[in-house]
């Protein structure tokens, strides 16, 4: 069964990228066509037939960076209309210094990220703490990645540590297995209701005319 994913990342510093790229690798290995995005090279179009979603994103005072944003509000918010995410796994995860070893925000980063995937219905793939690498990148919404010494020095992307990058590497495997099994259940029937008609038929028919289309995909309700 073929697995789709999407990972769109945002970097400032090649670090979010470099992590993406071992979290891709992951999900690869565990048997996943993984579509690797920076988020200011993504089209609506690579959401099309997507099993899952992973969002990276540096932290950038306390929260997810602006073009992360800017990715979530023009390309993820269709979704929200269309409900062709729902049912379909997600994940993220963040890199980013900070005084201090507390991640400088990196769960408030996380968690805003993960709300806009709630509100498009994706299944969330959390990052528990028997996952390798959890003690050195470990937040259970989704491993983190910290960019600088504890004296606040920058390290390179290469220079980033083996378990860090040995936790981002799982959790990429972890939501391909995640959303393999959510798709071989909505092949026996739907996940979630669908009784509910919010936006209205008319609203849908002005917003996909404005969109050029439907949705990317079929929803699993």
């Amino acid at each position: 069964m073929s697995i789709q994913l999407l990972v769109a990342y945002d970097t400032s510093d090649g670090h979010c990228a470099y992590a993406g790229q071992h979290l891709a690798r992951g999900a690869r290995a565990a048997g996943a066509d993984v579509r690797l995005r920076q988020v200011t090279s993504c089209h609506r179009s690579d959401f099309r037939d997507l099993d899952g979603l992973i969002l990276g994103s540096p932290v950038h005072q306390r929260g997810m960076s602006w073009p992360m944003k800017k990715f979530i509000d023009e390309l993820c918010e269709p979704s929200w209309f269309y409900d062709d995410m729902v049912g379909r796994a997600c994940g993220v995860f963040t890199t980013g210094g900070g005084h201090g070893n507390v991640g400088g925000g990196c769960e408030m980063a996380q968690l805003s990220m993960l709300a806009n995937l709630a509100a498009m219905g994706c299944v969330m793939v959390p990052f528990p703490k028997c996952t390798r690498g959890f003690d050195v990148a470990g937040m259970h919404w989704g491993p983190h990645i910290r960019v600088t010494s504890d004296d606040m020095t920058p390290l390179q992307p290469h220079e980033l540590p083996e378990e860090a990058l040995d936790a981002v590497y799982h959790h990429g495997a972890a939501i391909c297995r995640i959303a393999e099994a959510l798709k071989r259940r909505a092949l026996d029937g739907q996940l979630f209701d669908a009784g509910g008609r919010f936006p209205s038929r008319e609203v849908l028919s002005v917003r996909s005319d404005h969109d050029g289309g439907a949705g990317a995909q079929g929803s699993r309700r």
